[in-house]
């Protein structure tokens, strides 16, 4: 099950150490409560939030292609597809 799918099908939290628990678990991974509590990948979601803010990351959905071309907001498949078609070149 994706934390999409418990989120918006389920109502299921997602803002809480205990959900979040309970749905990596149920998704095979074993270690969330430690990875919860520690700094272990501090370092890696900093750098993250630093990249989307440099690409001009404002909200969700935003996707990135090639480190090149970004579309943000929900798009058509259109726009997914002339974006792909550009990078190819």
């Amino acid at each position: 099950m994706s934390f999409f799918h418990a989120h918006f099908t389920e109502l299921r939290s997602l803002f809480d150490d205990d959900s979040l628990v309970a749905l990596s678990e149920e998704a095979g991974l074993k270690d969330a409560r430690n990875v919860l509590n520690s700094d272990r990948y501090a370092a890696e979601v900093v750098e993250d939030h630093r990249e989307a803010n440099a690409l001009g990351a404002g909200g969700v959905p935003f996707v990135v292609i090639d480190n090149r071309y970004s579309i943000e907001g929900a798009q058509s498949v259109e726009v997914f597809a002339d974006a792909l078609a550009t990078n190819r070149n």
